[in-house]
C-alpha cells in the first residue's frame, strides 16, 4: 500500500488543486515516456526549442487529441492510479515495493 498526501500550501476558502484528481503510479517518468517514444518531437531535421514535455503540455492546454493520446499510450505502464480525496490525501492500494512515478494532471 502507498499513501500520499498533497503538499500545496492553500489559502483559506481555496481548494488543494490536486483534490478530486486522478493520481496514476507509473513505472516509467512520464517525461521520459515520451521523449523515449519522440512522440512530441518535430519532423526529422526540424529545430525544434521546446522540450517534448511542454509540447504535450501545450497540446493539452489547446485540447489537442494528441493529449489524450499520450497518457493513452501510458496506460500500459500503470501500476495503480486513485482519486485525490478532499483531504488532499490519498492511499494506492496493492503496489509492490519498488520505484515508481506519481503523476496526475492539474489546471495551473
Amino acid at each position: 500500500m502507498l499513501s500520499v498526501a498533497s503538499g500545496f500550501q492553500t489559502q483559506p476558502g481555496t481548494v488543494d488543486p490536486l483534490v478530486g484528481k486522478t493520481l496514476v503510479l507509473f513505472k516509467e517518468g512520464f517525461e521520459n515516456f515520451i521523449r523515449r517514444t519522440r512522440m512530441f518531437e518535430g519532423p526529422p531535421g526540424s529545430p525544434t526549442k521546446a522540450t517534448p514535455l511542454a509540447v504535450w503540455a501545450y497540446a493539452c492546454q489547446t485540447q489537442s487529441p494528441m493529449c489524450q493520446q499520450a497518457l493513452y499510450e501510458m496506460r500500459p505502464n500503470a501500476v495503480s492510479e486513485v482519486k485525490m480525496g478532499s483531504s488532499g490525501r490519498a492511499t494506492l492500494p496493492g503496489v509492490p515495493a519498488g520505484s515508481y512515478y506519481l503523476f496526475a494532471v492539474t489546471a495551473p
